[in-house]
Formats: structure tokens, sequence, C-alpha cells
């Protein structure tokens, strides 16, 4: 049931953002992007948003402990990642349903079925043996402008400021100050700069696009309306 769970909980958080950002009724192609945006940035997997909201109508159709079957693991590690969670067992555990003296809730209406609930177990353990000890994540944290290697820290989990480490990130993802010297787009007319408008007469600039480092917006393509409006407004 965990995929199933996965999908819709990433769409509710992408709704909950889309508010924030002055869409009063995100619509479901709209959650798709911003979902499909951050896996591309983040785990560097291209698809197009039909398929996530093609994962979260089925999702959304499945009755009691049915589940779905997401087959690409970047998705399933860059949704994982997108709700705040390292690995996708940390999630299964955080969202799992116990009942006093009886199974985790995906487990449950198999209980009596002792060969399809040892599987499950057996496969349980060893994705987690896989993710401790073969694919343990290195994490990163943003300092002022830029993001650096770390180690793990519990309060800064608990806070939402350490993310899973990325090398292009760390290299090359920064915060920046403009002017009208800057190069914001390249010699074909695509943008170099990315924008978060924190207040009214306020752009914080980075040199790639992604989610914010602090508050996890999406950043926005800088456009020459932007930039007559709030960095060149006498030119």
């Amino acid at each position: 049931m965990a995929h199933k769970y996965l999908i819709i909980e990433a769409f509710k958080k992408a709704g909950e953002e889309l508010k924030t950002q002055g869409i009063k009724k995100p619509s479901q192609q709209k959650k798709a992007d911003l979902l499909s945006d951050f896996v591309r940035e983040n785990e560097k997997l291209s698809m197009d948003e039909k398929n996530y909201r093609n994962y979260y109508t089925e999702a959304r159709r499945k009755e009691g402990d049915e589940d779905i079957s997401i087959k690409k693991i970047e998705i399933i590690q860059g949704l994982t990642h997108y709700l705040g969670f390292a690995t996708y067992e940390e999630f299964v555990a955080a969202n799992t349903k116990k009942k006093e003296g009886e199974f985790p809730f995906f487990l449950y209406r198999l209980k009596k079925n002792g060969k399809v609930i040892f599987i499950i177990i057996i496969v349980s353990l060893v994705g987690i043996l896989f993710f401790t000890f073969i694919d343990e994540p290195k994490w990163m944290v943003w300092k002022e402008d830029h993001y650096e290697e770390t180690a793990f820290d519990t309060e800064l989990f608990r806070e939402g400021l350490l993310k899973i480490y990325h090398k292009e990130k760390v290299e090359n993802f920064k915060k920046i100050e403009t002017n009208c010297e800057t190069s914001f787009f390249d010699e074909k007319g695509r943008p170099q700069i990315w924008y978060y408008k924190r207040s009214k007469d306020e752009l914080e600039c980075f040199t790639q696009p992604g989610l914010h480092p602090v508050n996890g917006k999406t950043l926005k393509k800088i456009t020459s309306y932007m930039i007559g409006e709030h960095i060149c407004p006498n030119q």
C-alpha cells in the first residue's frame, strides 16, 4: 500500500505548496508539473507530468489495502525526498498504522496467510539492509548562499534543513546578487537565472532551477519582464 500513499501524499503537499504561491485551486496537472520538475532536478529523471497524474488517478481508485506499483526507482526516491524523508523505508515506517497486537496496516489483511507475510517481511528486511549498508545516503545543508556536504544531524533533519547530497547542487547551485550586467540568458535566449520573489520589491536569484533551499518553494525562470521590474527598472 505504500506506493499508493506515497503518490497521494506527494500530490497533497504539492497542492498545499501551490496554494501558498497564490493558486487557490491548483489543478492536478499543476501539482503533477511541480512533482515532475522536482524529480527531474533531484533524481535526473525526465518524465512527462501525465505519468504522475496517471499514478495519482490509479491510487485514488484503489480501495482498502490495494496498492499501485511505481516502476521507476527514481520516482519513488524523488517523491520520498519531496515529502522530507531520507529513504523510502522511513516513509513507510512513519506512515504505518499499527493496531495493538496486530500487524502493520499493509500486512494486516494478509496475516492469516503465513507464507505471503513471510515473503513480504523478507523483502522489506532486504530493502532496509540494502539502503543501510550499501547505499547509505550522504547529506548536505544550505549555508547562506550555497550547499555544503555535512554529517547527519538529527535536529537539522527534523527542521527540514538536511537534504540528500547531490554533487551537482553542491558544485553549481548558488544564490547570487544580480545587476544590469548579469548574463540572464545564454546565446540561444534560454534563462540562466531562476528566482524567488521574497517580497513585493525583492528577488532572490539562483544559478539553477529547483526548490528554494530554505522554504522549499519552486523557483521560477527569470524573464525580461521581471528583470525590468525588479533589477534594471530604468532600462
